[in-house]
């Protein structure tokens, strides 16, 4: 198959075109209430061109369509006379006379229009002119165009024209009443993932955090939804799949394919504005999000002296240009994460302001610390006497102990923790060892660079002691403990496709037990050990399927033509929570462990998936985007008790597992600008970034 993504053209009448209905109905809209003159907005590379290319189909015989570029020079600024131009050429019409025109543009305007041949009983034409530059719109003299094209227009009963601006309309003045707009912005979900999946399906299977992270990247913007494309579809058509880690390794390429694209939105930016652009990138945490009072405070740290007017009007600007997007107050968030990657590989705050004439790096004063705190005089005598006291006590308790010398001898093994104890009781204690007990090992997917293969990787609960278990040529991923702490499960494409494979403890003898040509993935064990459930694309279609330890007696447990994937065994091995698709979106299903009585847990219009149960069987943990970004939910079983732990609106915490106490869970986020693995205290709400690194770690497994 010849890759189907096109990304050096327009998309013309004979190419798939998703999306932009509700665009096509406005516009129809306006057509029908009898509106001449039309202005289509969008930024450069949005998808204006196709747009236009795909009128044909969408308004049938009643117009006849003309597609026409047209362009003002750069030395005349005459947007009227340009369409003028335009319109004469297109009619194959003699051209208009400039010197009649010059002398009463309104008038002459008027009569050029009228004098354009047309059949009486044909139907009206629909011109689009393509592209006028939004500057050309941002002084009289363009208002004014657009006033007289206007009028001439009314005049006309067989001509409609459609402009197609490249810009939005905050960039420049207000237009004259009675012209509609249609504004071209970024895709929604459904209709980005269309755009990725629909060309290749039956070739490529995406999973859905693969085209959720496509959309994230890429912000909706529709060419860089055909780069992923194009880059996913020449790297897995082979594989026949395409999951998270491999978007992480193409986002790096598809930075790279759109340099120009990013090149010419940051060259369209004012000076201030490029500099405090680049300081969204910069803000480690933020996650392309900042306020207006992050971003003078980090200004200030760097010594770059711009004014408050100077700031909000460059915030202005770029949410005009939509480059920013307004999250409500004064926060503002970078649209596309490709291009705030790219502002953070080539620009700095205090480079673009060095390269400003204006604007320089003012030398930082050194203040010592004295000078920068008030000194707290009452404090520091609580602390003399707090001091004196301690000498007291230490001088009394030495006098009374004369003689006896206290020692402390570490321990040589591990503690064995017993099912039924719950050591998490006393979180101020060194999470290796809280009060004589263990608490366990963490597992997890990593990799040090995006071009690296994933690999696996176990560490303590507290996140020391990292050691990498598999390091091959080919992705290990999905890494769940078995019950007894002596076997691993995970999921490798060492064979060509993914397959389910175990592994003891210490990374010794892999072994397939899938052995299927086609996708297995999200392995996990029953309780005793005996048994492994897993999602399988065998069936053309993601079911639950449900194996012995060894690989031998696979059974399929659902048969629907939706996704089920994703399962989840009760603690008692009686029953196995799921993610399905079947009702119209991704919710949580439960059932019996032989695959009876399945039901509806989640019901909800935003996506629930990936569910975990709490280690005494009471509760079900999932992530769900019912926040407008992907948080970690928890509720009972009947339902109730539903609440958000992970509560971080800035981020997307993914791929929670419970500890074998219940008390803490593991997630992966990307909160700190890239993804590291969090614990969080379910009772306290403390969390803790456990990996701090600029590798990628992910889909953590808690076990002893």
């Amino acid at each position: 198959m010849k890759n189907p993504y096109i990304i050096h053209r327009p998309l013309t009448a004979e190419d798939m075109f998703f999306g932009r209905e509700s665009q096509f109905e406005q516009l129809t809209a306006h057509l029908l209430a009898g509106r001449r003159l039309l202005l289509l907005y969008g930024q450069r590379t949005i998808g204006k061109t196709s747009f236009l290319n795909h009128l044909p189909s969408r308004l049938g015989a009643r117009y006849k369509i003309r597609h026409v570029g047209v362009e003002p020079r750069q030395d005349e600024h005459d947007l009227l006379w340009a369409v003028l131009v335009a319109l004469g050429c297109a009619w194959e019409h003699p051209e208009p006379n400039r010197e009649a025109y010059t002398t009463d543009p309104d008038a002459y305007t008027c009569a050029y229009l009228a004098g354009l041949p047309h059949l009486p009983d044909a139907p009206p034409t629909l011109f689009c002119l393509d592209a006028i530059a939004v500057t050309a719109l941002a002084d009289e003299s363009g208002i004014k165009a657009l006033t007289c094209l206007q009028d001439a227009l009314a005049t006309v009963d067989y001509l409609v024209l459609v402009i197609a601006v490249e810009g939005y309309p905050a960039e420049h003045g207000l237009i004259p009443e009675g012209i509609p707009k249609v504004l071209l912005g970024p895709l929604d979900e459904d209709d980005a993932e269309n755009l990725l999946t629909v060309p290749v399906r039956g070739v490529i299977a995406y999973d859905y955090e693969a085209i959720r992270r496509v959309y994230n990247l890429s912000g909706g913007q529709p060419l860089f939804v055909q780069f992923f494309g194009q880059i996913l579809f020449e790297q897995r058509v082979e594989a026949g799949w395409a999951s998270l880690p491999e978007v992480e390794q193409a986002a790096s390429h598809v930075v790279a394919f759109a340099n120009s694209q990013f090149q010419e939105r940051w060259e369209a930016c004012k000076p201030v504005a490029r500099v405090v652009l680049s300081v969204f990138p910069e803000m480690i945490g933020k996650h392309g999000i900042a306020s207006f009072r992050d971003i003078s405070s980090h200004l200030s740290r760097l010594g770059i002296q711009i004014t408050v007017a100077e700031i909000e009007g460059a915030l202005v600007q770029l949410t005009a240009a939509q480059i920013l997007e307004r999250l409500g107050g004064e926060t503002y968030r970078i649209r596309s994460e490709l291009f705030r990657s790219w502002l953070r590989q080539n620009h700095t705050a205090v480079e673009s302001a060095r390269l400003m004439r204006r604007y320089r790096r003012a030398p930082v004063r050194r203040i010592s610390p004295l000078q920068q705190k008030r000194v707290d005089w009452l404090g520091v005598l609580l602390w003399m006497i707090a001091g004196l006291l301690a000498v007291f006590v230490a001088f009394t308790w030495r006098s009374r102990q004369k003689g006896i010398v206290w020692t402390v001898t570490p321990t040589a093994t591990s503690v064995a923790v017993p099912t039924d104890m719950a050591p998490e009781s006393a979180t101020t204690m060194p999470i290796t060892q809280e009060a004589g007990v263990a608490l366990g090992h963490i597992l997890y997917m990593g990799k040090q660079k995006p071009e690296d293969h994933w690999g696996i990787y176990i560490m303590r609960s507290d996140g020391s002691d990292p050691a990498q278990i598999t390091a091959n040529a080919y992705n290990d991923t999905s890494p769940v403990w078995s019950p007894d702490g002596r076997r691993i499960a995970f999921v490798s494409d060492r064979d060509g496709s993914r397959e389910i494979y175990v592994m003891n403890a210490d990374g010794n003898e892999q072994l397939n037990l899938s052995r299927n040509p086609a996708e297995d993935w999200t392995p996990a064990w029953s309780p005793d050990g005996k048994r492994l459930a897993f999602g399988s694309f065998r069936d053309g279609n993601w079911e639950i399927y449900v194996m012995n330890a060894d690989g031998s007696s696979p059974t399929r447990l659902t048969r629907n033509n939706a996704a089920d994937y994703s399962p989840a065994w009760s603690p008692d091995g009686q029953r196995l929570a799921f993610v399905s698709n079947r009702d119209g979106n991704l919710d949580i299903y439960t059932m019996d462990a032989d695959g009876n009585n399945q039901r509806r847990f989640t019901d909800d219009k935003a996506t629930d998936q990936y569910p975990a149960w709490s280690p005494d069987g009471k509760q079900l943990m999932w992530e769900s985007y019912r926040d407008d970004n992907m948080e970690i939910y928890v509720a009972n079983l009947d339902g109730s008790g539903l609440r958000n732990v992970s509560r971080d609106s800035t981020a997307d915490d993914h791929g929670a597992a419970w500890s074998p106490w219940g008390r803490r869970i593991v997630f992966f986020s990307n909160r700190d600008d890239g993804w590291d693995l969090y614990a969080l205290d379910l009772e306290t709400g403390e969390r803790t970034n456990l990996t701090m690194s600029e590798a990628q770690e992910q889909w953590p497994s808690w076990g002893p």
